[in-house]
C-alpha cells in the first residue's frame, strides 16, 4: 500500500518555497515527520483531501488554520505550467527545481504547486513571492521550520 503525496511548502517572510512528492506507507510516516519538521501554520488543501491526512494534522499540538480551495483552484497540468509560465516566464527560465519536477513527470507535486499558486493569487502575492522565491526540492529528509504548507494527496 502506498500513497503518493505531493507538497508545497513555504514561508512569505523568507521565500524559501518547497515543491516535491513522496511515497508513504499506509500509516503516512514519512508525512508525519514532515508536519512535525515544518509545523504548518496554514494547511491549503483540496475540498476532497485525504481524511486520514486532516485528521492527522487536527490532531497537532497547535491547530492549523484549514483553507479549503474550491475545485476550479485544484488545476492540472496544463493549467499549472500555464501559470508558471505567466509568472517564471518559459520553462528553461523556471527555476531548475520546478523544471525537473516537469521534466521527471512528477504530476502530484504540480497539481501541489498550482494549489500554491491559487492560493498566492487569492491573497494577492502571487507575482511577487513566485518571482523572487528561492525554490528547492523537498524529500522526506528535508527539514526547515516553515509557516506555510500546501498539500494535495
Amino acid at each position: 500500500y502506498q500513497n503518493i503525496i505531493g507538497v508545497t511548502f513555504f514561508d512569505v517572510t523568507t521565500l524559501k518555497i518547497f515543491v516535491g512528492q513522496f511515497e508513504d506507507d499506509e500509516n503516512l510516516q514519512k508525512f508525519r515527520t514532515l508536519s512535525c519538521q515544518i509545523r504548518p501554520v496554514e494547511i491549503v488543501q483540496a475540498k476532497d483531501c485525504n481524511s486520514q491526512i486532516q485528521k492527522m494534522l487536527k490532531n497537532s499540538p497547535v491547530l492549523p488554520i484549514f483553507t479549503n480551495l474550491h475545485p476550479t483552484k485544484c488545476w492540472g497540468l496544463i493549467r499549472t505550467c500555464a501559470k508558471m509560465e505567466c509568472y517564471l516566464g518559459q520553462k528553461h527560465e523556471w527555476p531548475e527545481v520546478l523544471q525537473n519536477v516537469k521534466d521527471f513527470e512528477q504530476e502530484v507535486a504540480l497539481q501541489s504547486f498550482g494549489m500554491a499558486i491559487a492560493f498566492l493569487e487569492d491573497s494577492l502575492i502571487a507575482e511577487k513571492t513566485l518571482k523572487t522565491g528561492i525554490f528547492s526540492a523537498y524529500t522526506p529528509e528535508t527539514q526547515e521550520q516553515l509557516e506555510y504548507m500546501v498539500l494535495d494527496s
